[in-house]
């Protein structure tokens, strides 16, 4: 399997989408329902990449607080034990 193109332009490197496990880099893009664009690249670590994904994987700063709280409720069941 080949990389795809886009609008006819080849892409010489593919990147495989990865929402669950750690990114070296994320790239928020953006559209108007014809054209789309990157919005902002960067580290996760980067605090503007970070409010991107809380707002769009996490629901939001809230979400994600309510989201550590519950997790937090069982932290010791979810941990694995080796």
């Amino acid at each position: 399997m080949g990389c795809p193109s886009f609008n006819g332009i080849r892409v010489d490197a593919c990147d495989t989408i990865v929402t669950n496990a750690d990114a070296k880099q994320v790239i928020v893009m953006d559209s108007d329902y014809k054209n789309a664009w990157i919005e902002a690249k960067g580290y996760p670590s980067e605090k503007t990449i970070i409010r991107h994904v809380l707002n769009y994987m996490e629901g939001g700063s809230e979400s994600f607080k309510h989201k550590m709280a519950t997790y937090m409720l069982y932290e010791d069941d979810l941990m694995v034990k080796s």
